[in-house]
């Protein structure tokens, strides 16, 4: 009886163990499986955190806000090198004008004026009357002096001065530009040959070309066509030509 007793007591015991092992067991599972939950939550939080955090930085951007951003294979380098392309031509244009400009305002100062050859005036310059023009049988205005002289006589500049050109015009043939600074330019019009080239320094006198044709006034009598501009207008050659 006593033997029993003890085996049923002991068998009671056993049982509880069991129980408490078991529910230790089931504490374990459940404090593991909630702790891996709240570590993934946690890493999902994290990972949200950070979405939010890149999306907020990205609208963020001051740089970026109102524009239209293009994809990146879409960042046109030629847009990029044609501003530069135009900024170096832009830089170019204005260098080239500066030395214009400089070489122009650096051009000796005529002091006084003469007549670029010998001969008689066969139309006078007339910028309010009428001439008539025997090339396109018509009444005209004339912006300058045109001078008798024979094809291949020697034409002079009618002033110290810097040539500022040398160009042919459909009208008037080729045509010597001499700048004489204080806003005062002569041309001389229907040249055949030119002695001189642009920015070439000019004295009184001095040979620049001799005479050809002039195609707007072919018709009339071998003459040069001689202008004078003041200023940016056209004047008579014979105000800035003093007779002794």
């Amino acid at each position: 009886m006593k033997i029993t007793g003890l085996k049923h007591s002991i068998n009671g015991k056993g049982s509880y163990i069991a129980l408490a092992i078991c529910l230790i067991g089931l504490g374990a599972c459940g404090w593991l499986t909630i702790g891996k939950d709240s570590d993934d939550r946690t890493a999902k939080i994290d990972k949200s955190s950070s979405f939010i955090s890149n999306v907020s930085s990205s609208y963020n951007d001051t740089v970026n806000v109102g524009k239209v951003l293009p994809p990146d294979n879409d960042l046109s380098q030629p847009q990029s090198s044609s501003h530069t392309d135009s900024n170096i031509s832009s830089t170019a244009n204005e260098s080239s004008s500066e030395t214009e400009s400089a070489v122009e305002n650096s051009a000796p100062v005529a002091d006084y004026f003469v007549l670029p050859l010998t001969g008689e005036i066969t139309k006078p310059f007339s910028l309010k009357e009428l001439q008539y023009s025997e090339t396109y049988a018509d009444w005209r205005l004339h912006n300058a002096l045109d001078i008798a002289a024979e094809q291949g006589a020697t034409v002079h500049s009618a002033g110290d001065g810097i040539v500022h050109d040398v160009y042919t015009d459909s009208k008037y043939g080729k045509v010597i530009k001499i700048n004489h600074s204080n806003g005062i330019f002569t041309l001389y019009c229907g040249i055949k040959t030119a002695y001189v080239k642009k920015g070439d320094t000019v004295g009184i006198n001095q040979d620049i070309g001799n005479l050809g044709e002039i195609p707007c006034e072919s018709a009339e009598k071998s003459h040069l066509h001689f202008a004078a501009i003041k200023d940016g207008v056209y004047i008579s050659p014979l105000e800035l030509v003093k007779f002794e």
